[in-house]
């Protein structure tokens, strides 16, 4: 309980949920020994499912690519037939490990000089049952297994939880 209200105190004191939400994701890429990554939450807007993006890696390399680190309303919808890699997990439901991007046939573009990503893991999260968000790495070293999948259990849990304080608080 008392976690709980230490988590409310620092979401409320937070001008904006980008900066809580970029601290968890830092800390998840220190401890898990990635290159980058983003937490994005799912959204239903009109009965479709989108992915808002709530926390990136700025992997920025110029003044005009850093402005795009900070969305602004960016929403990427998760689509029934072919979804791409970035809602992949969520469309699934389950987690994503993909070894090598560049060779998947659901690979999109990236822009001019954006840092090559060579694997990612994807993991659907929840609150409860309810499906809530993904969280994305990308680029570790000894690349991704099934046994990562259950070492960060705990944190999909904590961001569940998470995305529904952000919400409850109203940043």
């Amino acid at each position: 309980f008392g976690r709980m209200e230490a988590l409310r105190r620092t979401l409320e004191g937070s001008h904006h949920q980008w900066h809580v939400f970029n601290q968890l994701l830092d800390t998840i890429i220190t401890a898990t020994k990635c290159g980058h990554g983003y937490i994005g939450e799912v959204v239903v807007k009109d009965g479709k499912r989108f992915m808002s993006v709530l926390a990136l890696t700025n992997v920025s390399w110029s003044p005009e690519s850093n402005a795009l680190v900070v969305p602004k309303d960016l929403l990427s919808e998760v689509k029934d037939g072919k979804p791409g890699l970035l809602t992949y997990a969520i469309w699934r439901e389950k987690p994503f490990i993909c070894a090598d991007i560049g060779k998947h046939p659901m690979r999109g573009g990236q822009p001019p000089g954006h840092p090559p990503i060579k694997s990612l893991l994807s993991m659907p999260f929840y609150y409860g049952r309810k499906l809530v968000g993904v969280l994305s790495l990308g680029n570790r070293e000894v690349g991704f297994c099934n046994e990562n999948i259950k070492q960060i259990q705990e944190t999909l849990d904590f961001l569940g939880f998470m995305v529904i304080l952000s919400k409850d608080v109203q940043l």
